[in-house]
């Protein structure tokens, strides 16, 4: 059986290795765990997921001191 690309724990699991990444000070390595997975969390449509996305999103960027941020931390409180 083939598995399912909108696997809940497999974006779980994702999402956990770029809070870590953020944590280990390498949030480029984070970005690209989070775009990695951005097109199935939208899709999944779970709202809980969809913000937990954006704020690991902006705890990245924030990580790197880039001014986006804030902007998108707010975007994550929506």
């Amino acid at each position: 059986m083939e598995s399912d690309k909108f696997n809940r724990p497999e974006i779980r699991q994702t999402l956990d290795l770029a809070r870590n990444e953020i944590k280990l000070r390498k949030p480029d390595r984070a970005l690209e765990l989070i775009e990695s997975i951005r097109e199935d969390v939208e899709q999944m449509g779970i709202s809980a997921l969809v913000a937990e996305h954006r704020l690991l999103l902006a705890e990245a960027f924030g990580a790197k001191g880039d001014p986006v941020a804030e902007g998108l931390f707010s975007e994550a409180l929506d």
